[in-house]
């Protein structure tokens, strides 16, 4: 049960005979733990270096437990410690590794990896390592199955990890994503929009990109491929492209409130945040769950409350008044 904390099956027995007579020296201890006197020292020493147990000179030495309850937990929270400060270390030693790697093998700053479900599996890797930020752009796929879902990052959200993501508004049309996305926004996620975007991509702490590529026909045996692209000059440009098209996107949810229009009812609300991501409104009013009819109607209402006379002057209105 001790074994995290480097002590072996007989320490442990030894340790416990301890709890059980508190102030015996190594012979009874010895006897009582079934080890040899000369172990019972041995890990008596052990014991008392992590202060699990105190020494009493005397003829012949004896020893006396720490409470458990205090010792243990002190060298858990030291164990932690060390963890902690060995993790911090990561992106250090990553850059020296890449730098190293770099200059001996350029051609390792792009890997492609194929395989059954790879993008998949490599995502949940790059996931449990994100510590900073993760950017995530993401479009409309022939490949829904056995693809990169980009659509995982509700985990890192919760341990605070930065998410910011660019979604092509066609994206908004598959059934349950808008849903989805509504809850990532919830847990902090950024969201934007955008009309058009030229791939799916990744970004992990500005460390490492992924980017699927075009899967090999179904009938295939070798699964998907995914590029990673590692710290470098196209990393960089990967980097800044993901800005430019954050720069230029539209934010995807509406803020409550602001100034200029007044009394917006939740529908209305909720129609002009739809109407900021560029959905038509057949999938507008999909996502409301009523009638074209209802749809166009709350539109038109927007538009007439917002003195705009297009969905382009709206969207500009709406930035304006601090709606959206």
């Amino acid at each position: 049960m001790l074994e995290p904390l480097h002590l072996g099956p007989e320490d442990e027995e030894v340790y416990r005979a301890l709890l059980a007579t508190p102030g015996s020296a190594a012979g009874p201890l010895a006897r009582a733990a079934g080890c040899s006197v000369a172990y019972a020292r041995a890990a008596l020493t052990r014991l008392a270096e992590m202060r699990l147990v105190q020494r009493r000179p005397g003829r012949p030495v004896t020893f006396v437990p720490a409470p458990p309850d205090v010792a243990i937990a002190s060298l858990v929270n030291e164990l932690h410690s060390g963890l902690d400060q060995a993790r911090l270390a990561i992106p250090d030693l990553l850059a020296e590794y890449q730098r190293g790697r770099a200059s001996a093998e350029p051609g390792g700053l792009v890997e492609v990896l194929t395989g059954p479900q790879i993008g998949h599996r490599r995502f949940l890797e790059i996931q449990s390592t994100a510590t900073e930020e993760l950017l995530i752009l993401d479009k409309p796929t022939d490949h829904p199955i056995g693809g990169v879902d980009f659509g995982g990052e509700a985990p890192m959200l919760r341990r605070g990890v930065r998410c910011r993501g660019i979604y092509e508004s066609s994206l908004l049309e598959v059934p349950g994503r808008l849903r989805y996305l509504r809850r990532l926004a919830s847990l902090g996620e950024q969201a934007r929009v955008s009309p058009r975007l030229p791939m799916r991509m990744v970004i992990c702490d500005r460390r490492l990109a992924m980017l699927p590529l075009a899967p090999p026909a179904a009938t295939a045996p070798a699964g998907e491929s995914v590029a990673l692209v590692n710290p470098s000059s196209l990393l960089d440009a990967l980097i800044e492209m993901f800005e430019d098209y954050w720069r230029r996107s539209h934010p995807m949810w509406a803020r409550r409130g602001g100034d200029g229009v007044k009394g917006l009812s939740p529908a209305e609300h909720e129609t002009l945040q739809l109407l900021g991501t560029g959905l038509k409104d057949e999938a507008i009013a999909r996502q409301l769950g009523v009638s074209m009819r209802t749809a166009r109607r709350r539109i038109s209402t927007l538009l007439t409350r917002l003195d705009a006379s297009s969905r382009f002057q709206a969207g500009a209105e709406a930035v304006r008044r601090g709606l959206v």
